[in-house]
């Protein structure tokens, strides 16, 4: 998924969630081989101002954990 070879991820394909959004798949670290969850945001579902600033905050709090 990412340009990086370290933080490459292959989609495993299994959904495991489901939000207003998008979907959560679980995926597979190709380096550590460690399973984690992988969210896919569909951008046609974020329309609004109010929606940016919902999944901007939810990125930055996903990145502080």
């Amino acid at each position: 998924i990412t340009t990086r070879e370290e933080g490459r991820i292959d989609i495993l394909g299994k959904t495991i969630g489901e939000g207003t959004f998008g979907k959560v798949k679980i995926g597979m670290h190709i380096l550590t081989q460690a399973k984690v969850a992988v969210k896919i945001l569909e951008k046609s579902k974020i329309i609004d101002v109010a929606d940016v600033e919902r999944v901007s905050r939810e990125i930055h709090i996903l990145k502080i954990v």
